[in-house]
């Protein structure tokens, strides 16, 4: 699959862009033990430390479904370069920011620019390459993001060592992407002219079709993101200090995501869309369940790669069910709509369970997650036999 794109300075850069969005968390994952304890005077410090890492999913859901529209209008390179440097400046301002509010709105500003960044990059990949070889970069794509989530994650608890605030320098990158972005990401003037001249017939938002897929993607979203906000205190509470230690075990999710996601056409051959669905989340029950009882670091890293299995598996399932049930000239309102509920799902995660941590402790929570995911796994499953 790999050897049929060519790795040209156009689809490195993209590959980079694309992975900007997956570093906006996986950059100080590690550092939120450290953050809580430097703003542990402030109010409501303990929630709003993990808020810091899931605030950008917030504006990413705000501005997803208005920022297709946008770009249709002005063209894709001069906003996607904006993004690119509005990114740098708010993710570096972690280094210099004493206030949480502060830090929090800088965060915000991050999602505005996560959300441009990511829906440009993807557009600019269907105006670049036929269906064919987009198929595939996709799949190099996914490939990519999860090898350097690892090493974005690995990298921010090295840093993290050393001070929570050093982990923001990984923001920095951006402003590497950008000479790349200014130089090989050109206005596809051409292909999108094609596009506008496109005879499109009108047809209503499939409401009925997708609004069952967004809220399977939002409960997904809410309960995967226990693994980022909570497992960093978990493991405190299990004597794992190191940010180094937490930034794997968190890290060794997106390598089995890669993995799994890579072989899903194989998955999907004979089985319905509804019993992937039920796999996956069952999959991510036990994985959950592992770190409830989880006593020993050993435990934790198990329990956080049957979580990247059943991830991996829901991922290009529920993009792929969405997109078969969108009509062609609703595609992209569909997606977008995809983009904000998974990332609405992300903001909610630490204020959902973050009272639950509060009032038991970090086993408790992730069997209650467990539990929820379970749920949602047998109806599914019941789905699919019907």
């Amino acid at each position: 699959m790999i050897t049929n794109i060519p790795l040209s300075g156009r689809a490195i850069t993209l590959l980079c862009v694309s992975s900007l969005s997956l570093l906006s968390g996986a950059a100080i994952a590690p550092a939120l033990p450290g953050i809580a304890a430097h703003f542990a005077n402030a109010p409501h410090a303990p929630l709003l430390s993990r808020l810091v890492l899931t605030a950008p999913a917030i504006a990413i859901a705000m501005l997803a479904p208005i920022i297709g529209i946008l770009i249709d209008r002005s063209g894709r390179r001069i906003p996607l370069l904006i993004a690119i440097m509005s990114y740098g400046v708010a993710g570096l301002a972690g280094l210099v920011l004493n206030d949480l509010t502060a830090l929090l709105g800088s965060r915000i500003v991050l999602g505005f620019a996560v959300a441009a960044t990511m829906t440009i990059s993807t557009t600019l990949i269907g105006d670049y390459y036929n269906h064919e070889t987009r198929a595939d970069f996709f799949g190099l794509q996914t490939a990519v993001q999860g090898f350097a989530g690892l090493a974005f994650t690995l990298i921010a608890g090295m840093l993290a060592e050393i001070s929570w605030r050093w982990a923001f320098i990984l923001y920095g990158v951006a402003w590497l992407i950008l000479p790349a972005a200014f130089r090989f990401l050109a206005e596809p003037r051409g292909e999108r002219a094609a596009s506008s001249e496109a005879m499109v017939v009108p047809v209503g938002f499939p409401w009925s079709l997708v609004l069952p897929l967004y809220m399977l993607a939002c409960a997904n979203s809410i309960l995967f993101y226990l693994v980022p906000t909570q497992l960093p205190f978990l493991m405190n509470d299990l004597g794992v200090a190191s940010p180094t230690m937490i930034g794997l075990a968190i890290g060794t999710t997106p390598v089995l995501m890669t993995i799994c996601s890579l072989n899903y056409n194989r998955l999907r051959r004979g089985l319905t869309s509804d019993r992937i669905f039920a796999i996956s989340f069952a999959a991510m029950a036990v994985g959950n369940l592992l770190l409830a009882l989880a006593s020993h670091w050993a435990l934790v890293i198990l329990g956080t790669a049957v979580i990247g299995v059943g991830m991996g598996f829901f991922l290009p399932n529920i993009v792929l069910t969405t997109m078969a049930t969108s009509p062609e000239s609703r595609r992209g309102s569909v997606a977008s709509g995809l983009t904000s509920t998974t990332f609405l799902g992300q903001f909610l995660s630490p204020l959902i369970f973050y009272p639950v941590f509060d009032h038991f402790d970090g086993a408790t929570t992730f069997l209650l997650g467990a539990a929820c995911l379970a749920i949602i796994a047998v109806l599914m499953s019941k789905s699919s036999s019907r």
